[in-house]
């Protein structure tokens, strides 16, 4: 198999072998540089459905934050207002007070509640990549700059037309945004790029920009070899 990989059918054996190993021999953790703090079913028995208030948001990251990690990386895409936050509340319930309507007005919004805990920290946003152009959205907008050597990448990666990240607020307080596309293969992900390129140009995976947030780095670099 290792000889002939693109022999018809070899591919398919290899893939269920590997997928086997996972289940019967699954690797065992040496080390945990990375600790995943996941929105799962406990957490939605004990504090409701999805999607939850920003501001609940704001305070898990400066939670987190308080344990002073390398980084923070947030897999939530947010590309609308916060419909959950104080102001937009009389819209959702009707025959409110009009004086109670006044005084939720003056809350502060909850998409500004969390871009205050991303700001001064390093945390990095998620983005999508999109099979279409977005107006409404530069395709470099926010991207951390990537140095080729060797030649262009470009014909070597994933291209998208273009990205979907979160609204102005939040995305203007984050320290560097990161893909998280992927594509599938029979319903499994076996794979995620590292580099894509987004409307032509170059665009870091999730891990790579938190690698770069967490070491202070200005920009990233990509060696090409033919």
């Amino acid at each position: 198999m290792a000889v002939f990989p693109d022999v018809p059918g070899f591919r398919v054996l290899r893939l269920a072998s590997f997928d086997i190993y996972h289940r019967v021999m699954p690797r065992i953790p040496r080390s945990e540089p990375v600790v995943i703090v996941a929105i799962d079913e406990d957490s939605l028995r004990l504090h409701g459905q999805w999607p939850w208030p920003r501001s609940w948001l704001a305070r898990l990251v400066s939670r987190v934050a308080e344990a002073q990690p390398a980084a923070i990386g947030l897999d939530i895409l947010m590309p609308e207002p916060d419909r959950l936050s104080p102001v937009r509340l009389p819209g959702l319930v009707e025959e409110l007070d009009p004086a109670l309507a006044q005084r939720l007005a003056a809350l502060p919004d909850n998409d500004a509640l969390l871009a205050r805990a991303l700001r001064d920290r390093r945390v990095v946003l998620a983005v999508a990549g999109l099979e279409q152009p977005n107006p409404a959205r530069p395709p470099d907008r926010g991207l951390a700059p990537v140095r080729a050597f060797g030649g262009g990448p470009g014909p070597f990666v994933r291209r998208f037309a273009a990205a979907l990240g979160s609204v102005d607020a939040i995305d203007a307080a984050a320290a560097g945004r990161g893909v998280i596309s992927v594509d599938p293969e029979g319903g499994v992900v076996r794979r995620m790029p590292l580099l894509v390129s987004v409307g032509g140009t170059l665009a870091p995976s999730l891990g790579v920009e938190l690698l770069r947030a967490a070491a202070g780095a200005p920009a990233l670099s990509v060696r090409v070899r033919s």
